[in-house]
């Protein structure tokens, strides 16, 4: 018999955490899931730990790839799922009430449901408190009601694109993957392919049933000129998307999205690691060409544009006569 929920959950060299991880999630008081473990080439006692735990518990399938990322292992765990829905997590993290499937899939369920997103709180690396999500004023209309595709991106998602934090139908979900080879915002470029189409979603802003670590090593806050590349190229990704819509809200969303990626990595040339490469890097992505094909919204967003030069040009440094960099403490680079 195939079980209510499919849990994904893509585990790299994460020993220290991942236990307190899996037994949130056993010890959820909805118990029809199967969990879904992808070792994805872990070099330390993770991969270990999870075999351990499939032979305690009957509903724990392991799978095990070479390193691949977290797409390709989130990837293979949704080739593998047989859930009605699915939802992911992260082995550094944990969800915070025993009864988090139980409410996310009950409303699901009653409401007909292709996607609901609840909401988070965040940890440091020794499980201390750091804030809670408030939700904006803007999104509270449209909370604890059906809302549309482009009203879950704009209020729900509001610029966090959390996987997470999302219970998907699975059938809403279908062939569709994640781009492999990423190391930045692979899961924005995800939600963005998948909601182009129109679901039904909700939003519970008062479900706070996950707790998110975040700690010196996550991959999320270490230095990597790739994210650069990912950035664009995500960027123009859904900037081609935009054009595929019609409707005009998702069209602009999609669009405006396109364009901050496109200035967010510009932003990154005035960080010190990044400044110091900054000609290499606008020539290896072509950033002149890609500024001159941005979508057709781009005379919405002019506000940016002083912004932009700045970084653009170099204003706020200078480069010495020797080609060397100085950064506003007068130090070279």
């Amino acid at each position: 018999m195939k079980p209510a929920i499919s849990v994904i959950i893509p585990v790299y060299n994460t020993e220290s955490y991942l236990e307190r991880c899996l037994k949130s999630i056993l010890s959820q008081s909805f118990t029809d899931i199967e969990l879904l473990l992808v070792d994805d080439g872990s070099t330390d006692r993770s991969g270990a730990i999870c075999d351990e735990y499939a032979v305690r518990d009957n509903r724990i399938k392991v799978l095990h790839q070479e390193n691949g990322g977290v797409s390709s292992a989130r990837n293979l765990g949704l080739d593998q799922a047989t859930g009605e829905y699915v939802i992911f997590a992260d082995a550094d993290d944990y969800w915070v009430t025993d009864k988090a499937l139980e409410r996310l899939y009950g409303i699901a369920k009653n409401n007909g449901l292709d996607m609901l997103r609840g909401e988070y709180l965040a940890v440091d690396g020794s499980n201390r408190p750091l804030y809670r999500v408030r939700v904006s004023n803007r999104s509270k209309p449209y909370t604890d009601r059906i809302i549309g595709s482009y009203e879950f991106l704009e209020y729900a998602i509001h610029g966090e694109f959390f996987l997470w934090l999302i219970l998907f139908k699975r059938s809403a979900i279908g062939t569709l993957r994640f781009e492999t080879g990423r190391i930045f915002l692979e899961d924005m470029e995800f939600l963005s392919r998948l909601l182009v189409n129109e679901y039904r979603c909700m939003y519970l802003s008062d479900e706070q049933f996950y707790a998110y670590t975040v700690h010196a090593e996550s991959a999320s806050n270490r230095f990597a000129p790739r994210r650069i590349g990912d950035m664009l190229a995500i960027g123009s990704r859904i900037g081609s998307l935009s054009e595929t819509v019609e409707e005009p809200r998702l069209k602009r969303f999609l669009a405006g999205k396109s364009l901050f990626l496109f200035y967010l990595s510009l932003s990154y040339l005035s960080l010190d690691e990044y400044y110091v490469h900054r000609k290499r890097i606008l020539k290896e992505y072509d950033m002149e060409e890609r500024r001159k094909s941005l979508p057709m919204q781009m005379n919405l967003f002019e506000m940016f544009d002083e912004q932009k030069a700045s970084v653009w040009h170099g204003s706020s440094r200078k480069e010495d006569e020797d080609g060397s960099v100085s950064g506003d403490n007068g130090s070279a680079e």
